[in-house]
């Protein structure tokens, strides 16, 4: 069992070993990942929350494909079918020389127990918006990312996952008050 939690924290890779994507934190929230990704169902019929969402199959399989089985996707073709609709979807700009010069302020937070994003991925995303606007002070002068340890997808999980991030961004936004963390409780 730990041997298999250890290889889907890795994360996917095609036949040959290489990653197709950040691997997973491992974090407390794994405990949410059940429901997600294996879900409750005793047949052969998924429930989960990952072989039940039809976005794959609707929105970034280019051209669709309503009869896709999640259960053979091709770790060698697949992924290809997927670029086309990033230029849609996906939100990996670090691009933010308008933001910036409008005086946009973000304030990007995301829970490391999250089973339906890889709070990696994001991490990976702030990593890469730091080096192409001039490092960690320059970027934190227009955004500032917060890992929420054990909050699993927006909210719930063994985490202090209640916080208020638009108070925290209202204060920057018309007091100049940049937050450094954010104070949060939780119901577990």
């Amino acid at each position: 069992q730990v041997g298999a939690l250890s290889r889907v924290l890795a994360g996917p890779r095609d036949s040959r070993g290489n990653a197709l994507y950040e691997p997973y934190p491992i974090d407390a929230g794994v405990i949410q990942w059940r429901g997600a990704m294996l879900g409750t169902s005793t047949t052969s019929v998924p429930n989960a929350a990952r072989a039940t969402n039809t976005s794959v199959k609707y929105v970034f399989m280019t051209p669709p494909a309503p009869d896709f089985d999640f259960l053979r996707f091709g770790v060698d073709i697949d992924p290809a079918r997927l670029l086309d609709s990033a230029a849609v979807t996906a939100t990996n700009s670090t691009d933010y020389r308008t933001f910036k010069a409008r005086g946009g302020k973000a304030i990007v937070y995301m829970g490391t127990g999250d089973a339906l994003l890889n709070a990696n991925g994001t991490r990976r995303w702030y990593e890469r918006l730091t080096e192409a606007n001039g490092g960690v002070a320059e970027t934190q002068r227009f955004a500032r990312y917060f890992q929420v340890p054990g909050m699993g997808h927006c909210g719930g999980g063994p985490a202090l996952d209640r916080f208020d991030a638009f108070g925290s961004l209202v204060e920057w936004v018309e007091k100049g008050h940049a937050p450094m963390h954010l104070r949060a409780t939780g119901a577990a």
